[in-house]
């Protein structure tokens, strides 16, 4: 086995953003993933982008292994693991989210969820705008890291709008229905 700094002379610029490119997304995958595990009981059972992880390994270790012939569409694959894993998450977070709120919501009616959420016709056009955006991200989605970053924005104003809810909104409907 060659030495690291041997065969880091032998990456190519290409190889080396992919694998820049594949780092970047993992680190995403995961910042959500824990972000959603901590307001989401299901997580631990959502296997599908750990999958979608380890068949990105495997296109890395397939490149690492042949290093010497340069097989860039190990990492193209590798990456497009990743992208998937990212969107897995990414779409079952905001599902999740989404289902969730609703759920709750659907246990009273329209007049008395804005006696207690006094912006609730605000949010609901809110979360209506946001999954217009999530279909057409999903619609244009490519398995690149621009496609990964348009999904960040949404995730995060839907963790916002959760979080706002699930402290402000959620625990007053709780009272109400009791």
């Amino acid at each position: 086995m060659p030495a690291a700094e041997e065969i880091h002379k032998n990456i190519p610029t290409k190889a080396l953003e992919l694998l820049s490119s594949i780092s970047e997304i993992y680190a995403f995958n995961k910042k959500y993933f824990i972000k959603a595990e901590e307001c989401m009981d299901t997580m631990d059972l959502f296997i599908a982008p750990l999958i979608e992880h380890r068949d990105a390994l495997d296109h890395i270790m397939r490149y690492f292994n042949n290093i010497d012939k340069a097989d860039i569409k190990q990492l193209d694959k590798a990456l497009g693991h990743e992208v998937r894993a990212f969107f897995d998450v990414a779409d079952y977070i905001c599902i999740n989210i989404r289902s969730s709120i609703s759920k709750n919501l659907e246990k009273m009616s329209p007049k008395k969820i804005q006696k207690i959420w006094s912006d609730y016709i605000k949010e609901k056009e809110k979360i209506r705008k946001i999954s217009d955006e999530i279909a057409q991200i999903r619609l244009e989605r490519s398995e690149s890291k621009e496609s990964v970053l348009n999904y960040i924005r949404i995730l995060d104003e839907i963790f916002d709008l959760y979080n706002n809810y699930s402290i402000n909104i959620d625990p007053r409907i709780k009272i109400s229905i009791n």
